[in-house]
């Protein structure tokens, strides 16, 4: 059995583009670790689908690279590269075949599991962009939080400490508050769908 490429090598490039420095920016393996870990915490009823959904969402970019709108690179184009990644990550570990089946989960957003991946991965990305502009504060975070208005599914439970700085909430002012805070949403407590 051949070894995959280390995902935690590939860096975040939307945090390096913004100035900062590689060593302190987060890894595309840290960022799908705290996206599966707030899965676990947020998801009454399907926390398993969406922490396995959150952990492969972004594994192509082992191979791709970490994508970012600057890029230029349409929907499309993006599917294609990951597709052709998961072709050769299969071919180079047989272990890892179907997990791409969650990776099509995400990317479609049929099942609640990978809609909550959606949001949380913005939320993530908000959190840890919070984090960076209390200890770089020139750098500019402020698009972040356009990324997280725009979440369509709630996450349900997250710890109050995801906003214990002043920075951290001014980042996040006029987000809908049942997207950061303990309360149940609707749709949180509908039946599991498969």
């Amino acid at each position: 059995m051949k070894t995959l490429p280390d995902l935690a090598q590939v860096k975040r490039r939307g945090c390096l583009q913004r100035g900062v420095p590689e060593a302190d920016c987060e890894s595309v393996a840290e960022h799908s670790h705290a996206v599966a870990t707030y899965c676990l915490v947020s998801a009454p009823i399907w926390r398993t689908e969406a922490a396995e959904v959150a952990l492969v969402h972004d594994l192509a970019e082992v191979v791709t690279g970490d994508v970012i709108p600057a890029d230029g690179i349409n929907a499309e184009q993006k599917r294609s590269r990951e597709e052709l990644a998961f072709e050769y990550l299969e071919s180079v570990n047989p272990s890892i075949t179907g997990l791409k089946a969650f990776l099509d989960d995400y990317r479609n957003k049929v099942i609640p599991a990978a809609r909550l991946v959606h949001d949380v991965d913005k939320l993530q990305r908000l959190i840890r962009a919070a984090k960076y502009a209390q200890k770089y504060p020139h750098l500019d975070f402020g698009d972040f939080k356009e990324d997280v208005t725009a979440t369509t599914t709630p996450t349900c439970r997250l710890p109050d400490s995801a906003l214990s700085t002043y920075e951290e909430r001014e980042l996040t002012a006029g987000v809908p508050r049942w997207s950061w805070r303990r309360k149940r949403h609707p749709e949180c407590l509908g039946r599991r769908e498969t």
